[in-house]
């Protein structure tokens, strides 16, 4: 149905999306246990509120350009943006100022810090236990191509650029879907 990372809601669509822009984290379908993926570490709080993610070296989305912590947050708050249709919202509900930012009432998510290029600290209302699992939906975009876009819409998403294992080629909706190896990977 679609290879929005903001809105696909079904394993197809999910699949593909995972081919395209890779994940923030990733579970281990053995153990359950949360893994590193675009985030090399992390560190947690004692009370499990505050999170403090360190990217992995030099990513690269497709088109060659840096991933950074800013399209991470862009992707968090495209997910959280006041009327969204997403099916993420309710993963990301809990971090600090997410709900005033999706009702309208905040310009931004207050638990959101972009501390550098490569790190970003993520505080919670309160703490919740799926807050790490939830954060496998994390599929960062480019924010510098989509600032002031339209998230669900822009003809953008006909051509995306990500920053997983493979590059889009070209889709005709209801026939064949074509990607190859993203060299940047």
């Amino acid at each position: 149905q679609s290879i929005n990372p903001f809105l696909t809601n079904e394993t197809e669509g999910q699949w593909r999306c995972n081919m395209l822009f890779d994940q923030f984290i990733v579970i281990d379908p053995r153990t359950y246990e949360v893994r590193p993926k675009l985030a090399k570490e992390w560190t947690a709080s004692d009370d499990a509120t505050e999170f403090t993610f360190t990217l992995q070296d030099e990513i690269l989305f497709s088109d060659g350009t840096p991933l950074t912590t800013e399209d991470i947050s862009f992707f968090i708050h495209g997910v959280l943006q006041p009327g969204s249709t997403s099916p993420f919202v309710a993963r990301f509900i809990d971090i600090e100022g997410a709900q005033a930012y999706n009702d309208g009432e905040a310009d931004s998510i207050s638990g959101i810090e972009i501390v550098d290029e490569r790190t970003i600290t993520i505080r919670l209302s309160e703490p919740n236990a799926a807050f790490l699992v939830n954060l496998e939906h994390v599929r960062p975009v480019p924010a510098a191509q989509l600032e002031g876009k339209s998230l669900t819409d822009d003809p953008w998403f006909q051509a995306p650029v990500g920053a997983g294992p493979f590059r889009f080629v070209e889709w005709q909706t209801g026939a064949d879907f074509v990607a190859e190896r993203n060299e940047n990977y």
